[in-house]
């Protein structure tokens, strides 16, 4: 795609009012919207078996899916069998690492209980630590399930940060399935075909013979990730993106973020402290640095989330069951971010210009985020976060304001 300093006109796109989903939003360097509907398979069946991928549940059906109430019963079958079969009764796309025997055989019975608990539940069962990476449940080692959302968001920021054509790549979600018998250097040489960048230090994976598996859309550096991982192992793009290396997994992985200090930093450092108390925090700039694990970054992140207003129109109530089902925003100024969302979604936008100049915002700031399944407040919340802004959302007038 041709970089363009002229603003697009943004493509029309659909929307189901009242129950389902506003397809596929995904900003773009130059402006404009594209919408990105499904994903490209590759590789096998999941189980050597010939047969198209399985449409694993994802987004707010998946959240939905996980608080469904379920029996489970393993027993009397290999592990990875029974845990597979099981994910794909449920519709919900499961992974076990290659350090975890898969023959071992589990006795777990439950009645009733909620599908995440029930995952949650076999790991405990087979001293297997579990980590829900986008729309899969992956069941690895404790320190690897651990580490691996946390390492996924890490690979994820250096994405950002390569030039636009490889970073674009890498971001591009894909199912991704294989047949018994590959091998993990194969699956590597694929993705790196994919994302059209040469891979390094593929000498580093041992010859394994792995089981079928099918794995849901996810972002090529994910799929990336996954599998480098089972060998303790990480991918390290160059900086201009067109080469790939494996390297050992650093000693420490961890997410470093800025959040805006207000006028009290050390205090808002205080206050964040109490969400991520393992976390290593520091003042600098009048911002507040937090390095640690995504999962501490998402403790702070719902710590500062507005509360939403209770809506008060049938238009409000419209918005409520719009679902955005994919966007990503690609180092793009936030005040034309805002602007592009508003006239996509119909809403009228109000920004306290004096307020934001005051706190040392600027609307010319750019972000990156991505993100899926969510919905229209949540994606006003992500961009404003991204920029250090507020939002209040009032029927379909939106008020931007700085961050407290």
């Amino acid at each position: 795609m041709s970089r363009s300093n002229t603003p697009r006109t943004s493509p029309p796109m659909r929307v189901t009012r009242g129950c389902l989903l506003l397809l596929g939003l995904a900003l773009i360097a130059g402006g404009g919207y594209a919408a990105t509907f499904g994903s490209t398979p590759s590789g096998g069946s999941t189980d050597g078996r010939s047969r198209a991928s399985t449409r694993w549940t994802t987004g707010t059906a998946l959240a939905q899916r996980l608080n469904t109430p379920v029996g489970v019963t393993l027993g009397g079958s290999p592990l990875r069998e029974g845990l597979y079969r099981f994910g794909r009764t449920q519709a919900v796309a499961v992974l076990l690492d290659r350090r975890i025997d898969p023959g071992q055989e589990l006795d777990v019975t439950l009645n009733q209980v909620p599908l995440r608990q029930a995952l949650h539940r076999i790991a405990d069962a087979g001293d297997m630590g579990l980590a829900q990476l986008g729309p899969l449940f992956y069941f690895g080692p404790p320190p690897a399930a651990a580490r691996l959302r946390t390492l996924a968001a890490l690979k994820r920021d250096e994405v950002r940060g390569l030039p636009r054509e490889p970073a674009r790549r890498l971001a591009q979600s894909r199912s991704f399935r294989w047949d018994d018998l590959a091998t993990p250097r194969d699956l590597l040489g694929t993705l790196a075909r994919e994302g059209r960048f040469d891979l390094e230090g593929l000498d580093q994976v041992p010859h394994d013979l792995w089981a079928g598996a099918d794995l849901p859309p996810l972002p090529l550096i994910d799929r990336l990730t996954l599998i480098a991982a089972q060998f303790d192992l990480t991918p390290s793009m160059s900086p201009d993106g067109t080469t790939l290396r494996l390297e050992p997994l650093p000693s420490e992985v961890a997410v470093v973020r800025r959040y805006p200090g207000g006028p009290e930093p050390e205090a808002t450092a205080a206050r964040l402290a109490q969400y991520a108390p393992d976390a290593e925090i520091r003042v600098s700039g009048g911002g507040v640095f937090v390095k640690g694990s995504i999962e501490e970054h998402e403790q702070i992140s719902a710590s500062r989330r507005p509360p939403r207003a209770k809506p008060d129109s049938p238009a409000d109530d419209d918005l409520r069951h719009t679902r955005i089902e994919r966007f990503a925003v690609e180092h793009q100024p936030v005040g034309p971010v805002l602007q592009a969302i508003a006239s996509q979604l119909g809403l009228e936008l109000s920004i306290d210009q004096a307020a934001v100049q005051r706190a040392g915002v600027s609307l010319e700031q750019r972000i990156s985020i991505q993100g899926e399944g969510g919905s229209v407040d949540e994606l006003l919340e992500e961009v404003c976060r991204a920029a250090g802004l507020a939002f209040r959302r009032k029927g379909r007038v939106v008020e931007i304001r700085p961050r407290e």
